[in-house]
């Protein structure tokens, strides 16, 4: 329950400053500050959030423990998210579509849950499952078989 709650915040956060970045710059910065903090407050999740945004010309910024370390292997997830965000927003796509997982995607992993089964070749699986599990499981079939639907191309031209 924990970790879908934190998922629907990353996303909700991603979603926002990548999609509104403009409108997310004309609110006051200090109660964005003080709103993302609650949230991640109520989602107990404030001692594993680090947010640094800034605005193109550096005028303005939202930061929550900015200069926090973390180990950035799995970082490039939060960019496939938004491609899948991206695409299903322009009608590309549907959060309910079906992916079948092929075996140069999969990756053995030690993390399974009943929440969260083991992707195997063959394996059916929706969008939002995979999405899900990349994030929420850090799932790296999941990622894969993302970053094979999406073609790494789209996600580099929306990045851009």
């Amino acid at each position: 329950m924990k970790k879908s709650v934190l998922f629907l915040f990353l996303t909700l956060f991603s979603t926002v400053f990548f999609f509104a970045p403009r409108q997310v710059l004309a609110v006051d910065q200090e109660q964005l500050k003080k709103y993302l903090t609650v949230e991640a407050a109520i989602l107990q999740a404030n001692d594993n959030v680090s947010i640094y945004f800034e605005d193109v010309d550096g005028n303005k910024q939202v930061t929550i423990n900015p200069t926090r370390s973390w180990i950035p292997a799995s970082t490039i997830k939060a960019f496939v998210l938004i491609e899948v965000f991206n695409q299903v927003r322009q009608g590309l796509i549907s959060f309910d579509h079906v992916v079948t997982i092929k075996p140069e995607n999969v990756v053995a992993t030690a993390l399974e849950t009943e929440e969260f089964p083991r992707l195997r070749e063959g394996t059916q699986a929706t969008i939002r499952q995979l999405a899900e599990a990349m994030i929420i499981q850090s799932d790296n079939t999941a990622y894969n078989s993302l970053i094979d639907f999406l073609d790494r191309r789209n996600i580099n031209n929306t990045l851009k």
